[in-house]
């Protein structure tokens, strides 16, 4: 999910993702983990973290259609931050 959504954030590989197919393998994706949450905190980590990407792509495509900005560096290095500290170990994986 988070190749897709930082495909779909590149103005080179945007033409490559469908947006109503990426927002709803998100949701889809988001409701499978939200299942699991109970269960594992890897899971709840990763559906939260799914559901700010899925808000950032939302916002960040309104105000890039309304020419209000042009968010790709900013959204790109927030992705990056989030996917680094999924793969950091937590106290219960350890």
């Amino acid at each position: 999910m988070l190749v897709l959504c930082v495909a779909y954030l590149n103005e080179h590989l945007r033409c490559l993702v469908d947006r109503h197919k990426l927002l709803d393998l998100l949701a889809s994706t988001i409701d499978f983990l939200a299942g699991l949450a109970s269960l594992s905190p890897a899971c709840r980590r990763d559906c939260s973290t799914l559901k700010n990407i899925r808000l950032a792509l939302v916002q960040t495509s309104a105000w890039y259609n309304a020419g209000l900005i042009v968010p790709h560096r900013q959204t790109l290095d927030h992705l990056a931050l989030e996917e680094q500290a999924l793969m950091r170990p937590t106290v219960e994986e350890s």
